[in-house]
């Protein structure tokens, strides 16, 4: 794998693993709480390795991942200052708030970003919080795609390390929601419904009915949202 997060503490080490597994778009990502066990996981072409301040030198001292760019976390992040001046790989320092039981989500994820994507543009406002980066965006047109879509779905809320009732509970309103957007919504020059009469029909959308289903997370929530261009849900009044 070439993402890595090393981290003593197993508590932390699963939910920080799951927060830079969602900043890189659920990318897999080697977890371990001991160092030489997550070295042997590692690619030669690892590219990022989140740890605790404590191990940043060990981890910089790693041979065959001479690429693989570093952010550690310490309660005291001005003590590996001096680390990074002497090793420019060692790229970003994340405070962790004593009286919090984990480093910041949202540092996490925004180092995790902008080390993997160097490329992007400026940090938006919304990246200094953990955000809802898409993991998925479908286009489901006919039955097959709306299996398929389901499907994935499924695997990747499962990939986020969600228990299988939720990830049962997920797809099951993502269904809900995408067989409201494909038999309730589209509607005829008249405005009249096309396929509300029969939920059972297998219908083939055209272009312009056809709903985006994305699914995003942060590592520590899951949404799912469905949306179609007819906005013909009633208003109450």
């Amino acid at each position: 794998m070439t993402i890595g997060v090393l981290e003593r503490n197993r508590a932390v080490l699963h939910r920080a693993s799951r927060v830079v597994r969602a900043a890189a778009n659920l990318a897999w990502v080697a977890a371990d709480d001991e160092p030489s066990a997550l070295r042997g996981k590692l690619a030669p072409a690892a590219r990022l390795v989140v740890c605790d301040g404590a191990d940043a030198e060990l981890v910089l001292a790693w041979s065959g991942v001479p690429d693989a760019r570093v952010a550690a976390w310490s309660h005291q992040p001005h003590a590996l200052l001096a680390l990074a001046e002497r090793d420019d790989r060692l790229v970003s320092l994340i405070g962790w708030p004593s009286f919090q039981s984990m480093p910041r989500a949202w540092e996490i994820a925004l180092a995790t970003r902008m080390i993997l994507s160097p490329w992007s543009e400026t940090t938006e406002l919304r990246d200094v919080f953990a955000g809802s980066p898409v993991a998925a965006e479908l286009r489901p047109r006919d039955q097959r795609d709306r299996e398929r879509s389901l499907a994935e779905l499924g695997a990747l809320v499962e990939r986020t390390g969600a228990a299988n009732r939720v990830v049962a509970r997920i797809t099951e309103v993502a269904h809900e929601l995408i067989m409201n957007a494909t038999y309730d919504a589209p509607i005829d020059a008249r405005g009249e419904p096309r396929y509300r009469h029969d939920r059972r029909a297998r219908v083939t959308l055209d272009d312009h009915e056809v709903p985006v289903v994305e699914l995003a997370t942060d590592g520590m929530l899951v949404a799912v949202r469905v949306t179609d261009r007819f906005g013909r849900l009633p208003c109450c009044r």
